[in-house]
């Protein structure tokens, strides 16, 4: 199914390309470049897909681990356009780096995730507060993981400390850069929680390596996730590439939402056999 979705998303947004290059550059008869960085992440897909669309507009797709490598590059200009989170957005700003948000990108994706064993259900606050009391005071705090600084780890604070947890006194926080290595850290018994995206989260709970405890959306952030940022030289010198990538990243977003939704909408994209 997903292998149809992506195939059928693909096919979808061919047609929203059109074709846009600055001025100068079309008199030049050259074909110009813009350098798009996003992390690696199942939210990301439809960053990924925008260079495919691009014709007379070359797009650049680069993958970092993490958003805050996005960021760095996008502020060193090693890149135009950055994919990020709304954290990043705000950390930029109040560095005052020169960053303007162009389009959101995706909510959600954010899990609560705890080892086997650790016997809590889901959603018991009392029971986790309970927990990381006694946990405390044996000397032994709570072992609680994220990518720091990413959505993820802002919504778990967040959501802790909405219950009377304190991140950084009441439990040990552990950093995963990598969230694809969150199952493997539950399974060793390295982590007794970890706030994952998807679709790691996801893959956590199909091969058994821990259970869903909270999905962390009560917090003041919500489920605000991800956007898109570049910077004023780069609307200045490069608009309507700026624009294409804004509009054909929003409506593929779109268009993947819906073929995941409804899938039998697209049966004509699917390729021979695969209906």
């Amino acid at each position: 199914m997903f292998r149809k979705a992506l195939f059928a998303a693909a096919v979808a947004i061919t047609s929203l390309a059109l074709p846009l290059a600055s001025p100068a550059a079309r008199a030049q008869g050259a074909e110009p470049v813009v350098k798009v960085g996003f992390a690696k992440c199942a939210q990301c897909l439809s960053m990924a897909l925008v260079p495919q669309y691009s014709k007379s507009v070359k797009i650049e797709a680069i993958p970092f681990t993490s958003g805050n490598d996005v960021l760095t590059a996008l502020v060193s200009h090693s890149i135009d356009v950055a994919q990020v989170t709304y954290l990043h957005l705000v950390t930029a700003l109040d560095r005052g780096f020169d960053v303007v948000a162009i389009s959101g990108q995706v909510n959600g994706g954010s899990e609560i995730l705890q080892r086997n064993g650790l016997g809590l259900r889901e959603n018991d606050w009392a029971g986790l507060v309970k927990l990381v009391k006694a946990r405390k005071a044996a000397g032994k705090p709570l072992k609680v993981a994220a990518s720091r600084g990413n959505a993820q780890d802002i919504h778990m604070r967040g959501e802790f400390l909405m219950h009377g947890i304190n991140p950084d006194r009441d439990v040990q926080f552990i950093n995963i850069p990598n969230p694809a290595d969150d199952a493997s850290a539950l399974q060793r018994g390295d982590i007794d929680m970890v706030c994952s995206v998807e679709p790691f989260a996801s893959q956590i709970r199909m091969m058994g390596a821990g259970t869903l405890f909270n999905l962390p959306y009560d917090q003041a952030a919500g489920n605000l996730t991800n956007l898109i940022l570049t910077r004023s030289d780069v609307i200045k010198q490069h608009p309507e590439e700026v624009q294409l990538i804004q509009e054909v990243s929003c409506k593929a977003r779109q268009i993947w939402v819906c073929v995941r939704l409804h899938p039998r909408s697209y049966p004509s994209s699917y390729p021979p056999g695969e209906r």
